[in-house]
């Protein structure tokens, strides 16, 4: 298991989470017109987190600045990546390092045991499942007085750039601002989705209830004659309708006809 990079994620959480928030969504009985609206919705709220999660990760600064030491990883990596390293840096003051005669490091670790590490590469599971660098990289190379930034240890997956082209937050057009921290802030303008709503039986039946009773309160106010020939041609319409037709309506002068 630690030869693969499982990102040390082992289950399979994140893919029950959005199955619980599609089910919340959509009923058990939904038409098909119905589920397709409701994923719809569920997917445009899934996506709108993500936005979140990609704004938030450009325009929060932290309070104190991180340590020089890793102050390029900061640059460099996201958010949650960045927290990873800087734990290892800090985990990696309570190890020695022994050097061999033929080159090879070894790590000494808290139960005695020695793990052979360089710079660039360790076998613990760590770096093996994170593709980040390790508690036992950052010993090595403060014990060969190295420079503690090395991009080559960092996978493709952690890098902010890489982390922006796969978000739509950063493929549209935008406008750039300066803020007061110097960083280039981009605002983005996302048009809201047009969306044509999927009326239920009940919601048409309201909608068509409230015009039938203001159809009835017109047609009570008529004379009874007027009366008669109004309701003959509701019913014709009704009739109509019932027999998939469809009707037409034409004015001429004050009459209907």
């Amino acid at each position: 298991m630690a030869k693969t990079s499982n990102y040390m994620n082992m289950t399979n959480n994140r893919l029950e989470s959005i199955n619980a928030k599609i089910k919340s969504c959509i009923h058990r009985y939904s038409t098909m017109p119905e589920f397709f609206c409701s994923l719809m919705k569920c997917i445009d709220v899934l996506e709108g987190e993500r936005d979140q999660r990609a704004a938030e990760m450009v325009l929060k600064v932290p309070m104190q600045p991180p340590p020089n030491d890793i102050a390029q990883y900061y640059e460099v990596l996201t958010p949650y990546a960045y927290n990873l390293v800087k734990i290892q840096y800090q985990l990696s003051k309570e190890y020695t390092v022994e050097h061999q005669q033929a080159g090879d490091y070894y790590v000494v670790c808290k139960d005695k045991k020695k793990l052979q590490c360089d710079v660039a590469k360790c076998h613990c599971e760590f770096f093996s499942c994170m593709k980040l660098p390790s508690r036992h990289i950052f010993a090595v190379k403060k014990y060969s007085k190295s420079n503690v930034f090395d991009e080559s240890v960092i996978n493709e997956r952690w890098q902010k750039e890489k982390y922006k082209s796969s978000q739509r937050l950063f493929l549209r057009n935008s406008v750039v601002y300066e803020s007061d921290h110097g960083q280039a802030v981009s605002i983005q303008n996302i048009p809201a989705p047009k969306q044509k709503k999927t009326l239920t039986e009940q919601q048409k039946y309201k909608m068509a209830m409230r015009d039938a009773h203001l159809l009835a309160e017109t047609m009570s106010h008529a004379s009874t004659k007027k009366f008669h020939v109004q309701l003959n041609l509701v019913k014709e319409i009704n009739r109509a309708w019932r027999n998939g037709r469809t009707i037409s309506v034409m004015f001429s002068g004050k009459y209907l006809l």
